[in-house]
């Protein structure tokens, strides 16, 4: 506001005018613009340095600023949908500054890589491998939120599962997309002829596992032969004495008979005829009818 005073020496006896009221359009100068550096962490993620509160940062393009807390804040969802874009001003009060310009980092992100897997072959489960990969790629199990680095160009003796494979954030390029590896396990497969022992037969997988292991069954022993094996054709089990596997040569008279059994020489000891209907039901004799009287009562014997 602006009066008009006029002063009368020292006595100051005057009145001065009513005052005049003038409008003035200011402008507050901008707060300076942040000086952030940022480093890549993950597929979306980084921290911004040399920041602090007082500041805000955006990831979508100017849509949503979200306050800055520390002087290395963590953030994520920087993504190509925002063309992989990381805004940060500095807020003025907005009496005697206003925001300050945005400072725009822009970053970059890996490709994905192209890793093989490379299933398990023992029946262990513990020789799977992930091959195509080097020492700037990182990787975890699916199971497992922590990445670890791979030292070379293969990772060794890894158990059946799905595992995650990423090129590593550097400076201002994040990390890539993930791959899905997947290893196998190892399913055993009997190669070539049945291998036995005394009790058992199996055959053997390309790892040295035993598959379709079970005991010896089938066949039939005789006195001169353990029994064949049904399945892997080896002789197992005893022989049974009393299953002959050849005829008996008979000795025979018209009473008595008496054998040896031509497969294993084991003999019939002399025993008498078992008639029935005249013929021996062992030997097969046929008896001869001879001698003794008959009477009017009796046949001859």
């Amino acid at each position: 506001k602006v009066f008009f005073e006029h002063r009368s020496g020292n006595y100051k006896s005057d009145y001065t005018s009513e005052p005049q009221e003038i409008t003035l359009n200011v402008t507050p100068p901008r707060e300076y613009t942040p000086q952030a550096t940022f480093t890549a962490t993950g597929s979306d993620s980084g921290i911004l340095h040399n920041v602090g509160p007082g500041m805000q940062y955006c990831v979508d393009g100017g849509h949503h600023w979200y306050n800055i807390t520390s002087d290395n804040m963590e953030i994520s969802g920087i993504n190509a949908d925002a063309l992989f874009v990381v805004d940060v001003k500095k807020l003025g009060d907005g009496i005697t500054t206003v925001d300050s310009a945005a400072q725009r980092i822009v970053v970059s992100q890996a490709e994905a890589p192209s890793p093989v897997g490379v299933d398990c072959t023992n029946h262990e489960q513990n020789d799977g491998q992930i091959t195509n990969i080097d020492a700037t790629m990182e990787y975890r199990n699916s199971d497992n939120a922590e990445w670890a680095d791979i030292g070379g160009t293969a990772l060794m003796g890894l158990s059946p599962g799905t595992y995650e494979v990423r090129v590593k954030a550097s400076g201002l390029i994040l990390a890539s997309p993930s791959v899905a590896v997947t290893i196998g396990e190892h399913t055993c497969v009997g190669q070539g002829d049945w291998s036995y022992d005394v009790n058992d037969h199996w055959k053997l997988c390309t790892c040295g596992a035993k598959v379709d292991e079970s005991a010896h069954s089938g066949g039939e022993a005789t006195c001169m032969s353990p029994a064949t094996c049904a399945v892997c054709g080896q002789l197992y089990g005893e022989k049974d004495p009393s299953n002959h596997a050849g005829e008996i040569e008979w000795a025979q008279t018209p009473y008595n008979h008496s054998g040896t059994y031509r497969c294993c020489g084991v003999t019939v000891e002399d025993e008498p005829h078992e008639w029935i209907d005249g013929t021996c039901s062992v030997c097969g004799y046929a008896c001869q009818h001879e001698g003794g009287k008959a009477t009017c009562t009796e046949h001859a014997a």
